[in-house]
């Protein structure tokens, strides 16, 4: 509730609109919220009325598109607020919503499912210029029969968080999500969507695409970027791309700028007739604390297939393959440099790759030049074969034909938000890195990096336990009781005894001894009678 002078600063500024119906066409309807706030000068709310959008009966059913008009300010429609599971369906006949002007729109808490297009945007296709925000959200199930964007086009930026993006299709590119601004996705999931006819399976990216502790996995593309299709720079923090596939290049990602991968693993991706089965860097790859496994490229690259610079610290690219179509004509089951750039390698394993021609399993290079690997210091390289004056022979380096086994642990969860290999106890990455070149703070599950001696080689720090400490046992001296005497009233006339009688009776006592009181007789005369009990220290002999 706002107070008078707060309603008055916010006057034609913030608007709430409630639905109070399931039905399509009523007064009370979602579509008249919608016009109601469209008409409406300021930012809008629309919210939905607990009692009627309470568990299954909070679902809408479309019979035309709902077009948003953001021209007169921004729209926040959320599903919060006592509702749940608010529901908004193109029925699998119509798009569901359609936004246009320069507005921003959110959507909070809404499942928007089952719409479909001959356009842009099954779920939601924003042809204005602002930017569409989804907060604890699901688009699914959405298709653009013919055109871009199965789930969410985005004319402007696209920001996800908490939101799922689950089972949309595209005809053309982005069959969950495309972007002509820059994508964003915290906490989020984007996973078995498809594009059909063309990349970016899952998303396709215009501008920036900003993922952090997000997954992309079991996307499909009949182009390239199974998962993901960026035309700009793609920066991965504590996030997995997984189990995608493209038809062409870059089953998990296709960067057409630089791809930083921070604490992230990228894994089980194929590209089924080109390269890049995991990755493919048009601009700079740089992995930091990360994983490449078990991806698989049909051409080069099982892993990474690079085209520019690369620098990769402290992370491990392992049980990738290249050819796996065994047909000779691929290389770099690990890292292979096609046209330009330089990769240097620091602290990182490149070992227990693939080359089903057996040429080259971990690192490969094309044939044009100044394509260069470059050694940072103390890597694990299973087979150097082709690069041996770079990498030389050694504990950590070895060839095709006596390769160096990193003793990896198959991908699992070992803490932290992504899949990783842990070093077996045994492993030869295991205190052999260089601490100056170690990254700061933690290893990619988020715990310390450097436990042992030395850092570890890889993504993966072994976590050294100090030896438990056991406290010492303290024995305390057993003191024997002090000796019983007692006294009479009728020795000293019913009270105890002065210092001087005691000095006269009894010489022996030291000066301690007659330190008395009241309550304290020191040494007593034997001849005393027992009336009266009380604890004296020894006497001199």
């Amino acid at each position: 509730v706002f107070n008078n002078a707060a309603t008055s600063a916010y006057q034609n500024t913030l608007a709430v609109f409630t639905v109070t119906d399931t039905t399509d066409a009523s007064i009370n309807s979602l579509r008249a919220q919608i016009s109601a706030a469209n008409a409406s000068a300021g930012a809008d709310n629309i919210r939905f009325d607990p009692t009627f959008f309470n568990g299954a009966q909070g679902a809408i059913t479309l019979a035309t598109t709902l077009a948003i008009d953001v021209t007169n300010g921004d729209l926040n429609i959320s599903g919060a607020f006592g509702a749940s599971n608010v529901t908004v369906s193109g029925n699998n006949a119509v798009r569901v919503f359609d936004v246009t002007g320069d507005g921003n729109t959110t959507f909070d808490s809404l499942r928007i499912i089952n719409g479909r297009t001959f356009g842009n945007g099954g779920g939601i296709n924003n042809n204005g210029t602002g930017a569409v925000t989804l907060t604890n959200s699901t688009v699914s199930g959405n298709t653009s029969t013919n055109n871009l964007g199965g789930g969410i086009f985005g004319n402007g930026d696209v920001t996800l968080t908490n939101s799922t993006v689950l089972g949309n299709t595209a005809l053309g590119t982005g069959g969950g999500i495309i972007g002509f601004g820059s994508v964003t996705l915290t906490n989020s999931t984007v996973s078995g969507n498809s594009a059909t006819n063309s990349g970016g399976g899952g998303i396709r990216s215009i501008g920036v695409l900003t993922l952090t502790n997000t997954t992309v996995s079991g996307n499909t593309a009949n182009g390239d970027g199974g998962g993901i299709e960026s035309n700009g720079a793609v920066t991965l923090t504590n996030s997995t791309v997984s189990g995608n596939t493209a038809n062409v290049s870059g089953g998990g990602i296709f960067g057409g700028g630089d791809v930083t991968l921070i604490n992230s693993t990228v894994s089980g991706n194929m590209a089924t007739n080109n390269s890049g089965g995991g990755i493919v860097g048009n601009g700079a790859v740089t992995l930091t604390n990360s994983t490449v496994s078990g991806n698989t490229a049909a051409i080069d690259g099982g892993g990474i297939a690079g085209n520019d610079a690369g620098t990769i610290t402290n992370s491990t690219i392992t049980n990738n393959t290249a050819d796996a179509d065994n047909n000779g004509t691929g290389n770099g089951g690990g890292i292979f440099l096609e046209f330009s750039g330089t990769y240097t390698l620091t602290n990182s394993i490149v070992a227990g790759n693939f080359d089903r021609g057996l040429e080259a399993p971990d690192l490969a290079i094309g044939i044009f030049p100044g394509l260069v690997f470059t050694n940072g210091g103390n890597n694990l390289i299973g087979a150097n074969d082709g690069f041996a004056t770079t990498f030389a022979n050694s504990a950590l380096v070895g060839t095709i034909a006596a390769p160096v086994d990193p003793k990896l642990a198959p991908l699992a969860n070992n803490g932290g938000t992504t899949l990783t290999h842990a070093l077996l106890p045994n492993s030869p990455a295991l205190d052999t890195g260089n601490n100056a070149n170690a990254p700061t703070g933690n290893d990619q599950r988020g715990l310390p990096r450097i436990s042992g001696i030395n850092v570890d080689i890889g993504a993966f720090e072994f976590q050294v336990i100090p030896p438990a400490v056991i406290p010492p046992v303290v024995t305390t001296p057993v003191v024997a009781p002090p000796t019983q005497f007692s006294i009479a009233r009728g020795g000293f006339g019913g009270v105890f005894p002065s210092r001087e009688d005691l000095e006269r009776r009894s010489p022996r006592l030291d000066e301690q001894d007659l330190e008395v009181s009241f309550t304290q007789v020191l040494c007593l005369d034997p001849s005393l009678s027992i009336t009266q009990t009380t604890s004296i220290p020894t006497c001199k002999k």
